[in-house]
């Protein structure tokens, strides 16, 4: 689950961005109850206060087939896996940024998923570099 920030106002805005409508239903003809189950590495370790001290916070880009997602900020440290619910829903390349205090993209992992009703049974994995 999202912690420190209130889910269901960036499904929201994150469906905006999108244009394809309101969280959990479907509008214009794109699905958004697909859940993701993200975890990431930093420079192939996990992430620790030492590995997250020069990350401000993370920036999640999804780009389907029916537009772009970007969900914001995420923390760098979190538990078994970062999860997100309410998405357009199919293939999607998902791109993960981290960035400074400045607001300065300083490491990014780029993956592809597929994005279901039905949580998958392990996270997919990034590194960031």
């Amino acid at each position: 689950m999202l912690r420190g920030v209130h889910r269901s106002a960036l499904a929201a805005l994150a469906l905006l961005a999108c244009g394809c409508g309101n969280s959990g239903g479907t509008t214009h003809g794109c699905p958004s109850h697909g859940i993701i189950w993200l975890s990431w590495t930093i420079k192939g370790a996990p992430p620790s206060p030492t590995s997250c001290a020069p990350i401000d916070h993370l920036i999640l880009q999804l780009r389907t087939g029916c537009g772009g997602v970007e969900i914001e900020p995420i923390p760098c440290l979190r538990g078994l896996g970062w999860e997100y619910d309410g998405l357009p829903e199919g293939s999607t390349t998902v791109v993960l940024d981290a960035v400074d205090a400045r607001g300065t993209p300083t490491l990014e992992a780029i993956t592809s998923a597929v994005l279901t009703t039905t949580r998958a049974t392990m996270t997919t994995p990034l590194d960031l570099r």
